[in-house]
């Protein structure tokens, strides 16, 4: 016998086990997701696995740091700078073994000249300026934060690490007037290990109304017998003013032997062409076009070719501020010797209305395709009771079905996202009249999200058009769509308000190759406010929903199906005791009943509650409901589903937020339940919050 955890599925089992990966082949376990998105682990057998039970424990280290520096001015135009360092760092502060290699030591110095006019014979040249440097630090020496800047390695063709280093930089610029800068640096970097390199740059900015810059650097590095070179040229000039504002970009790279790159040789080229056209002063129009080739080659100096074609094209329009669009595509087509591959990118973003009108709205599209490796689910039968999962993917104990993965090739796949709100309210406008009116009364919400993850190029003007295509039953790999409308009745100076509220939700799931989810849900909400004697105020809220379940094997063309209906009502009688604390009288009843099997579940609660809010800052709410839970007949709302307590059972929860800055935020919150017969069931978490 060889002991193991089992999952039974969320809320089913006696305990909380908590899993880390150790490598490939030293676990026993394997990570896994159910068909509703529930992640869990399973087990394999030993060794067959790369997870294990149990929690990572990294050892304690202690880190110290001591720096001291100082800075001086000489003559008033050179500026001189020293630093010392010494750092210390123990990896293991439980064991005192290897302690005497803790210590290491950095120096830096550094001297800048600030700019000088030139002139002859009292005519302007222009002014200089320049700089130089030097720094050293030894194997030992580490630091709390990084150091040196990402891909830093990459401008002296030398391999990343953490050892020794010797620096030292000249940097000399030379301004003939104030639209023109011409810079030139020199610098040389040795790394322990034997490691050289020496680094020259070149480059010319460009100020007004043709701007950009010119750029040239090429390193020379050299470890034993070996060397490399790396040699970078870029130009970038743009007409920044104007009806029409052209832009080039040129771009060409050669890197040769680059320590810790596996690949001999490489090679780039790029060039790309754009044109801005503003016809007015709030419309801008953009569009560009690019190519870039890359060479790669081999220990044989067999070459590799990849291009790629770029085009871009955008619009941005701003009336006021009521309204604003931004709109872009992008387009990139890749060949190489595997063939052709093409990518969109789309996005959309258009604003109506201005902050405080009675009237605003928001339409957002974004679509982005990627080529990820293709990811094959299936659920297969196994030898009865030997399985982990039943015949639609759940997790089922001694089930007769297993999951099998498989990782195929790259594929191209689409993320999209839809988001459409409408707000009308005419009586929160600030240009509203006083007076009461009829229509001004009312007020609405229109909401639409839509989610999705599809084999289709969404991006591609001849699918984005076409609504069904965002949850295709075959292209889709997971995806939602959500509607919500609200209607509000709050008549100026009456007595009572309303609201009704409804919404639909369709969820699609087809990561597994041999099964399709479809889940849908609905409800509608009526909620009355009316006051009440003696400073109370009732609340009242019906509510009726559904939901839909459809799980279908599209090779055995087993199905399975759940139809929930449900209502309920809500009664809560509120009164104030001052302006911050105010107590209420919850009573609360719920029917849902199975139309595909004919039972029902049926919910009575009622119980005290109170709220504080004061002053902004803090905010408490507890409240504490007996109920009964009682079900007749098979209820199954779903294929997989957490049981509920039936029988007598007290449900309480706490929340409590407190914000001590606007930047700093403690909060608090604790339900749970008890029940005779029954262990206490309860959760609390809490958070603190910083914001920088």
């Amino acid at each position: 016998m060889n002991p193991h955890w089992i999952h039974l599925g969320q809320g089913r089992g006696d305990y909380l086990v908590e899993f880390v990966s150790v490598g490939a082949g030293r676990g026993a376990y394997a990570d896994t997701a159910a068909t509703d998105g529930g992640h869990f682990y399973h087990f394999m057998g030993t060794s067959l696995g790369s997870y294990a039970p149990g929690r990572s424990l990294p050892s304690p280290n202690d880190r110290r740091l001591v720096d001291v520096g100082g800075s001086a001015r000489l003559f008033q135009a050179i500026r001189l700078e020293a630093e010392g360092a010494r750092s210390g760092l123990d990896r293991n502060a439980l064991s005192s073994l290897d302690d005497g290699d803790n210590a290491g030591n950095a120096v830096r110095l550094g001297a800048s000249l600030d700019p000088r006019p030139l002139s002859i014979g009292g005519r302007g040249l222009g002014s200089l300026r320049a700089s130089g440097s030097f720094r050293s630090r030894d194997d030992r020496f580490t630091t709390m934060d990084r150091l040196d800047p990402v891909f830093e390695n990459e401008r002296w063709n030398q391999a990343g690490g953490t050892g020794g280093e010797r620096r030292g930089e000249f940097a000399l610029q030379y301004d003939p007037g104030s639209n023109l800068s011409l810079h030139g640096g020199l610098g040389k970097r040795d790394l322990t290990g034997g490691s050289s390199s020496l680094r020259r740059a070149l480059a010319a900015d460009v100020r007004g109304a043709l701007a950009g810059a010119v750029r040239w650097e090429g390193s020379r590095n050299s470890l034993g017998q070996e060397s490399g070179l790396r040699d970078r040229f870029d130009l970038d000039l743009a007409r920044t003013r104007g009806f029409v504002t052209p832009r080039v970009r040129v771009l060409d790279e050669r890197v040769v032997h680059q320590e810790g790159d596996s690949i001999p040789e490489r090679r780039s080229r790029e060039w790309n062409l754009g044109t801005g056209v503003a016809p007015a002063r709030q419309v801008a129009l953009r569009a560009s076009y690019g190519e870039r080739l890359d060479r790669r080659a081999n220990a044989a100096l067999d070459w590799t070719r990849t291009r790629a074609a770029t085009w871009e094209a955008g619009l941005s329009a701003r009336s006021r501020a009521s309204l604003s669009v931004e709109m872009g595509w992008t387009r990139r087509r890749v060949s190489d010797s595997g063939g052709i591959q093409a990518s969109d990118l789309a996005q959309m973003a258009l604003l109506a209305g201005a902050p405080g009108s009675a009237f605003t709205s928001e339409l957002r599209y974004d679509a982005t395709q990627l080529r990820e490796p293709r990811v094959i689910r299936r659920v297969v039968p196994v030898d009865s009771g030997t399985g982990s999962y039943d015949a639609f993917g759940n997790p089922r104990y001694r089930g007769d079905y297993q999951v099998v993965t498989e990782t195929g090739a790259a594929v191209p796949r689409t993320r999209a996202n839809v988001q459409l709100r409408l707000d009308a309210f005419p009586g929160r406008s600030a240009t509203a009249a006083p007076s009461p009116s009829f229509w001004r009364a009312w007020g609405g919400t229109t909401f639409l999200r839509l989610e999705t993850y599809s084999t289709l190029a969404l991006g591609d003007p001849r699918n984005a058009i076409d609504p069904r295509h965002y949850l295709d039953a075959s292209a889709t790999i997971r995806g939602n769509v959500s509607a919500r409308q609200s209607l509000e009745y709050a008549p100026r100076g009456a007595r009572f308000d309303l609201r009704a509220e409804g919404g639909f939700r369709r969820d699609r799931t087809g990561e597994f190759e041999n099964l399709r989810v479809v889940r849908d849900a609905h409800d509608g909400t009526l909620r009355v406010r009316n006051p009440m004697w003696g400073g109370t105020r009732l609340t009242t809220s019906a509510t009726v929903d559904g939901s839909t379940e459809d799980s279908r094997r599209t090779d055995t063309g087993a199905r399975f199906g759940s139809r929930i209906r449900g209502r309920g009502l809500d009664l809560e009688l509120a009164r104030p005791l001052n302006a911050a604390w105010s107590v209420s009288l919850i009573g609360r009843g719920r029917q849902d009943r199975d139309r595909s099997r004919g039972g029902t579940q049926e919910v009575l609660a009622a119980g005290p509650s109170a709220r504080c809010a004061s002053g902004g800052k803090l905010r408490l709410d507890g409240r504490a409901l007996w109920a009964h839970t009682s079900q007749r007949g098979v209820y199954q709302p779903g294929q997989y589903f957490i049981p509920p307590y039936l029988g007598n059972h007290l449900d309480y929860d706490f929340l409590g937020d407190y914000r001590l800055r606007d930047q700093v935020s403690l909060s608090l919150s604790w339900n749970g339940q008890l029940a005779a017969g029954r262990t206490a069931v309860y959760t609390g978490r809490f958070e603190l919050r910083s914001y920088f």
